[in-house]
């Protein structure tokens, strides 16, 4: 089994659990977890957010930590 289908597994079964553990749901709560899982991968990507281990990401290294913060303009500096 590859790490995704483990993600969709985990995440179906957290759907369940919070429908209250209906029987005959199984292939909605699967559907369901594939697309939370897909938007949340696609979300990652969009935002340079590594895909994997938080705890193995450096910040510092992202695409967003890469692009010019602007300075807020006060009232002062017009």
């Amino acid at each position: 089994m590859t790490d995704r289908e483990d993600r969709i597994r985990e995440l179906a079964y957290l759907l369940w659990l919070e429908a209250g553990c209906p029987e005959g749901q199984q292939e909605h709560h699967w559907r369901t977890a594939q697309t939370r899982f897909d938007s949340e991968s696609e979300r990652k990507r969009i935002e340079g957010e590594h895909p994997g281990d938080p705890a193995a990401f450096d910040p510092a290294e992202s695409a967003m930590a890469q692009i010019p913060r602007r300075r807020a303009v006060s009232g002062k500096d017009r």
